[in-house]
């Protein structure tokens, strides 16, 4: 068993504290829109930086009890752009049963639910698929709008 010198453990006692109050998120904006969880957070630290973070929760709806997540976060100005395109894009194929759409990027994947008219969905998924939700166009129109009325970088 390792044992502390009382000099560690008086170190370790105010030392702590000071690291733990470095930092500190605050919600700016938080939204439910279909089955994404939307938050614009702002990460304060004592060293007045403030970095910015939009996350975009997904969850696998084939589990009923305990479902899978994971998380498309965006942290610049160029991201948030890129994934609005994206969905855009989406939105001019999700009509067309001919069309097709597989957009993939570090982290996610966006892709066309293909083959159910009726059900006219995109797909959005982690790399490994193990993670995947479907959006309906009406969803990733609100996602869209919600994004862009974020001002990254303020709040």
């Amino acid at each position: 068993m390792l044992k502390l010198s009382p000099l560690a453990v008086f170190i370790l006692f105010f030392i702590s504290p000071s690291l733990i109050a470095q930092s500190n998120s605050k919600v700016i904006l938080s939204d439910e829109i279909g089955n994404l969880q939307c938050k614009y957070i702002k990460l304060e630290s004592t060293h007045s930086l403030s970095n910015y973070t939009i996350q975009i929760i997904f969850q696998s709806q084939k589990y009923i009890y305990k479902p899978e997540q994971d998380t498309i976060q965006l942290k610049t100005n160029e991201q948030v752009s890129n994934l609005i395109n994206e969905l855009k894009a989406g939105i001019l194929v999700i009509d067309d049963e001919d069309k097709e759409i597989h957009i993939e990027n570090e982290t996610n994947l966006i892709y066309k639910n293909k083959g159910y008219t009726d059900n006219k969905f995109l797909i959005i998924a982690n790399k490994d698929k193990k993670v995947i939700t479907p959006v309906n166009k009406y969803f990733i129109q609100q996602l869209i709008d919600w994004l862009k009325a974020i001002d990254f970088g303020k709040g």
